[in-house]
């Protein structure tokens, strides 16, 4: 099939799109072929949408999703945007330009959508799926066949046998990356906070369920991240865990110990690690939580409980936490 004759009509389709009456179906149109076949665009028509997407027009859009509206046609928008970014991951990382930063910046804000993911925000899991796409891009660009670079550093059987590009791993977009990785970890850790009890009781099955997967998702985020970050990502947990126990953010402590539990599998039982996780069990986490003035929620205890069964190794090496461990879980029960 001869597509030269459809290809000259892109760049007026691109016109379409500002149009009130065409931009349903043009918009969703340009999101599939993105998503489909990104080499039936030429890098004029690409430079085009780009410039559109970081246009007043775009911006406008953009700050009404971010703010709680999820109206369909906004919602369309979004998934364009993300289809974009899915399609160009890689010239849009590789560039150091003010309006390639600012595009990743607007697919970072995505995840920081107002109100609680699925039941409210129509955007997160999609903004999670690219998020995943682009940890999977680093890895790809980072490894080679080989060894297993983080054989060190971790037990989990899943992680890739590869070896490192050092070449890859010192230029600056790929240092820039593993930063942005950092923020758009933080900021699902935000989003994967469970609401009161009031609420998240008036879901339905649907949302409730909804919710919960799309915290599991995150924590599959989290374990691909590891292969690039490394400790500095169990680390940033440990001491999120540390600042919302002592703040007593409750649903901000229970998402940090849900994320810790979830990188057990990809965290070596090294002293490094040990250290770090120390941290968190030698702190007031377990005499706070059993203090029934404390205010802590169910939730918060759960997700202690769980954390200690998940590490239980850590326990069998540091023995003098036991008593501390199962003084919290006799009171518990």
């Amino acid at each position: 099939m001869t597509l030269e004759p459809l290809q000259t009509l892109t760049q007026t389709a691109i016109a379409c799109l500002v149009e009130e009456d065409m931009y349903e179906v043009t918009i969703e149109l340009f999101s599939n072929t993105l998503s489909t076949y990104q080499k039936f665009f030429n890098e004029a028509d690409l430079d085009l949408l780009f410039n559109l997407l970081n246009s007043p027009w775009s911006q406008s859009k953009y700050t009404q999703l971010i703010q709680g509206d999820f109206s369909f046609d906004l919602i369309q928008y979004g998934q364009l945007m993300i289809a974009f970014g899915d399609a160009r991951v890689e010239v849009l990382l590789k560039s150091n330009d003010t309006l390639s930063r600012q595009f990743f910046d607007a697919l970072e804000g995505f995840l920081s959508a107002e109100g609680y993911a699925v039941a409210e925000d129509q955007i997160f899991i999609p903004a999670l799926e690219f998020w995943n796409t682009f940890v999977e891009f680093l890895i790809d660009t980072l490894y080679s066949e080989g060894d297993d670079p983080l054989a060190s550093q971790s037990s989990s059987p899943g992680l890739p046998t590869t070896t490192p590009k050092q070449h890859v791993s010192q230029t600056e977009w790929f240092i820039a990356g593993r930063a942005v990785i950092i923020r758009v970890i933080q900021r699902c850790l935000q989003k994967m906070q469970f609401p009161p009890s009031s609420e998240f009781d008036t879901w339905d099955s649907v949302d409730k369920a909804g919710f919960n997967e799309a915290r599991m998702e995150v924590v599959d985020l989290l374990q691909a991240s590891y292969t690039l970050t490394g400790m500095e990502l169990f680390s940033m947990l440990a001491d999120t865990t540390l600042q919302s126990l002592a703040t007593k953010s409750w649903s901000e402590l229970e998402a940090s110990l849900f994320c810790l539990g979830g990188l057990v599998d990809s965290i070596p039982e090294d002293e490094a690690s040990d250290i770090i996780l120390e941290k968190v069990i030698s702190s007031a986490l377990f005499t706070t939580l059993s203090d029934p003035s404390s205010g802590a929620p169910p939730r918060a205890r759960q997700a202690t409980l769980s954390l200690i069964g998940k590490y239980d190794d850590f326990f069998k090496k540091h023995t003098q936490y036991l008593p501390q461990a199962l003084t919290f879980l006799f009171q518990a029960i």
